[in-house]
């Protein structure tokens, strides 16, 4: 049974200033030992509710227009109307069965209370009373039908429905779209958004897209879980929804960590495809973009799983865009993942074939901007010295890269300088087991 501290907790979860007006009156009546004052004040609260959260409705529906118009007819001429209103809303399969038949049980209860009738209402009843209309009606938005989810959807071809698709912007405007929305509603609005994915109309699409963003960003649990079950769950294996269901990875990574194994080897089968894909070309700030895609996915993950997670992702990605300035932001903080890709580089950096070495000579600038943040000074030492392997096999844009002092290295190069300065002896043999090159000559290539 709820303690008094539960009922001054569930009064917080009101939003309207009014009906919390009402509760806290409830409340000071219980505590006072007026237990029948309690559940006559919840009554009044819980009728009056019903009717805020009647009113939007009356704009997109006709039979509940009516309704609400002839119960505050009858409530304005201080006739009951309690019952009516609880009968049509039913009736109308606009209120939900089972908060009909406690609505009207608690209409019962009031009559009882307020009146004549043998019945002393106990603190039990009144308690159970006061948390089960705040936590069933006057805490949420009442309604489970489709009137408020139509509404929505017959608006989704406006070219200015989103009028920004920022992040935060998107969530505002989701968050406003599906605040009267019972959380029972919330299953049929994706669905219906799902429906509405192939549209013809180029605008009911990009609005679908963004509605989803928007839907992740609120990173809510019952909205995660309504885009998990009917979204990801069930579309995760239908490259058509390949896209969409990156980009709400992107928003929103938790989304994957909390799917079964089976479909998180799907979605890692989705990732890679999409690296394969993409366009070198294509803007790295797209949400569906796989950099973006593992970037948001490296925040939930400890190193050591995220790299067992996307070993082959990151291997396929290191080599479609292995100068990428968005590999910095995957590789930071996690120390497996760096070392992965200095690997990477390294072998590329010394390999016999010169196409492959001078390619990555030539992009040393960028390299340089991808580790400078993350790499010691030793693993700097090493990367130098990969460049010289190139070089002395007869790379000749490593040659050039080298001759040049590694002007585009700066970073890594004050670091190499660094190492052979504080650790000579090691750099030494480094040097004449790996490159057959004297200390000093390599200290000469650094100046």
């Amino acid at each position: 049974m709820a303690s008094l501290k539960d009922m001054e907790e569930v009064l917080q979860s009101i939003e309207s200033d009014d009906i919390r007006d009402y509760m806290k009156e409830a409340l000071t009546c219980y505590m006072t030992g007026a237990y029948r004052g309690c559940i006559v004040l919840c009554f009044i609260a819980l009728f009056d509710d019903i009717l805020d959260k009647l009113e939007p409705l009356t704009s997109v529906n006709k039979v509940a227009k009516k309704i609400f118009w002839d119960a505050k007819k009858l409530k304005d001429e201080q006739e009951v109307y309690e019952n009516f209103l609880i009968e049509q809303l039913k009736s109308n399969n606009i209120l939900n069965e089972l908060d009909a038949d406690f609505a009207d049980i608690l209409r019962k209860l009031r009559n009882k209370s307020a009146h004549p009738s043998g019945h002393k209402p106990s603190s039990e009843e009144a308690r159970f009373i006061y948390i089960e209309v705040i936590t069933r009606f006057l805490s949420k938005p009442i309604f489970s039908t489709d009137y408020l989810v139509d509404e929505i959807i017959e608006r989704l071809p406006n070219k200015n429905f989103f009028v920004d698709n920022q992040a935060n912007s998107l969530k505002e405007t989701v968050e406003e779209e599906i605040k009267n929305l019972h959380d029972d509603a919330l299953p049929l609005l994706v669905i219906k958004l799902l429906d509405n994915f192939e549209s013809s109309n180029k605008d009911t699409v990009k609005n679908v897209n963004l509605f989803f963003c928007g839907l992740g960003k609120l990173n809510k649990e019952k909205v995660n879980n309504t885009v998990s079950k009917n979204l990801i769950q069930k579309k995760c294996d239908n490259e058509k929804y390949d896209d969409l269901i990156l980009q709400m990875l992107s928003i929103n990574p938790n989304l994957f960590k909390e799917q079964s194994s089976s479909n998180i080897n799907r979605l890692i089968k989705t990732i890679e495809n999409s690296i394969k894909k993409t366009k070198l070309s294509d803007k790295h700030t797209y949400l569906r973009h796989p950099l973006f895609v593992l970037h948001s996915l490296s925040k939930i993950y400890s190193d050591e799983d995220f790299l067992k997670l996307f070993d082959k992702s990151l291997s396929n990605l290191f080599e479609k865009w292995p100068f990428s300035i968005g590999i910095s932001v995957i590789i930071h903080n996690k120390n497996k993942t760096f070392i992965k890709y200095l690997e990477y580089i390294n072998e590329k950096f010394s390999s016999n074939d010169f196409d492959t070495a001078n390619l990555f000579a030539n992009n040393a600038s960028d390299i340089n901007k991808i580790l400078a943040k993350e790499i010691n000074i030793e693993q700097s030492f090493k990367v130098i010295a990969s460049i010289l392997t190139a070089a002395d096999n007869g790379a000749f844009d490593s040659k050039k890269l080298r001759d040049g002092g590694f002007r585009p290295m700066k970073s890594i190069k004050d670091k190499a300088t660094k190492f052979v300065t504080e650790n000579p002896e090691e750099a030494k043999d480094y040097l004449s087991e790996n490159l057959d090159l004297q200390l000093d000559e390599f200290i000469s290539y650094l100046k």
